[in-house]
């Protein structure tokens, strides 16, 4: 009995929670929305030379960051990758 009712509080909370993620991840302002899965892929074989971790890997490609300080935000470590590769 209490697996059946725990099962009902899940699914009520994914009919709730589905359509909003999906309407703030469709968003226009979002950048995810203008992505292809070409490109997403060739984003993480180019940042395959920097040992990034999947997490770090998404989070790039969710927010498409456009200055290195967007990008700082990512990973305590990117600020060695970035103090290489641009003057912060």
């Amino acid at each position: 009995m209490i697996f059946l009712a725990f099962v009902a509080v899940v699914t009520s909370e994914l009919t709730t929670i589905l359509p909003k993620a999906i309407q703030y991840l469709s968003a226009e302002y979002q950048p995810m929305r203008q992505q292809c899965e070409a490109g997403v892929t060739q984003l993480v074989k180019d940042l395959a030379p920097f040992g990034l971790t999947k997490a770090e890997k998404l989070q790039v490609v969710n927010l498409a960051p456009t200055e290195a300080v967007e990008l700082y935000v990512v990973s305590f470590f990117l600020k060695k990758i970035l103090t290489d590769v641009v003057d912060v």
